[in-house]
């Protein structure tokens, strides 16, 4: 029971009255001075693997390599008209 009457008063919450403030005013410049700071490290480079030989598909590939669109482009503009 007094579980459940901290769970029930922890969740309401109160609104609170606004906060007037005051705009944020930025310096027109900021310089940053680098000088005396020294960064080391490497360089790490994603490994990549190019594939310079092209294999045409195989006997039993579930791909079917298309050499003419010649059908899909005439019913285009069938489909234009």
């Amino acid at each position: 029971m007094l579980m459940f009457v901290f769970t029930l008063l922890s969740s309401v919450a109160f609104a609170q009255s606004p906060e007037t403030t005051q705009p944020v005013e930025y310096a027109k410049e900021t310089v940053v001075d680098f000088v005396g700071a020294e960064v080391e490290g490497t360089v790490v480079k994603p490994q990549m693997a190019f594939i310079t030989t092209w294999e045409p598909a195989r006997e039993g590939s579930l791909l079917t390599l298309r050499t003419s669109f010649n059908m899909e482009m005439s019913q285009s503009i069938n489909d234009i008209k």
